[in-house]
């Protein structure tokens, strides 16, 4: 007899970001240069950005965006533009002025294509040491949904984690909560699958927050959730 294994959507979301992120592994070198020589270079320029969050603001407030990426690949454009200037004028010495802007904008498009957009603009803010900074994650985590203590999670992505009952109780109250007021449990078929849901989900917008380094780590998020549903014991 074959063993039916139900999968969950937040199952299902895991799986899609994984062959994405499998798919991505095999960044092509110019853009990996591009990323690691002047996107993450402290010297790279902030002029567009500063044009972008003003502009993203503004779209914000009047909620002229379609969703929440939007907003956050907007931001990060502003600082893959000035890294895709900076590529085409530092690897082509001889490069001609009309054919900057072809080379600039693809390789900005590569860069977001590759590259997670909210650790571009994370990254990138912190190695210049971008005054406006804690105002830009902050403004990150309230359209995510990340409402709670913002000053503290961005503190906590440079190195200060929590573990333990400690770490499990703060993903609760940060992402569980969060996402139980926006779930209806009669959408799923019993209890047991609502819950599941709500723990993937709820470790999921926590890696993918405060820990992306390990988003492929399959084990460290099957802990997790393991190791949550144990803790906060919902049924």
């Amino acid at each position: 007899m074959k063993k039916i294994v139900r999968l969950t959507e937040s199952d299902l979301t895991i799986i899609v970001k994984k062959v994405i992120k499998e798919q991505r592994g095999d960044i092509p070198k110019d853009v990996k240069l591009a990323h690691d020589k002047y996107l993450m270079s402290p010297t790279i320029e902030d002029y567009i950005f500063e044009d972008s969050w003003h502009d993203v603001q503004s779209m914000y407030d009047n909620k002229d965006f379609n969703d929440t990426e939007e907003l956050i690949e907007m931001l990060a454009h502003g600082f893959t533009f000035m890294a895709g200037t900076m590529y085409a004028y530092g690897e082509n010495p001889d490069i001609e002025e009309y054919e900057v802007y072809e080379i600039e904008e693809d390789m900005s498009d590569q860069l977001l294509q590759y590259y997670d957009n909210e650790q571009i603009v994370r990254k990138v803010l912190e190695n210049i040491n971008h005054p406006k900074k804690e105002e830009v994650f902050a403004f990150i985590d309230k359209v995510k949904g990340i409402t709670k203590d913002s000053t503290k999670l961005a503190k906590r992505r440079r190195g200060i984690k929590l573990s333990g009952n400690e770490l499990y109780q703060h993903i609760k109250d940060t992402y569980v909560d969060q996402i139980e007021d926006e779930a209806n449990i009669d959408d799923f078929s019993d209890d047991y699958e609502y819950y599941d849901n709500i723990i993937g989900w709820a470790v999921e917008k926590y890696i993918e927050a405060e820990e992306p380094e390990r988003e492929d780590d399959w084990g460290y998020r099957d802990e997790l959730a393991d190791n949550l549903k144990d803790y906060w014991m919902p049924i």
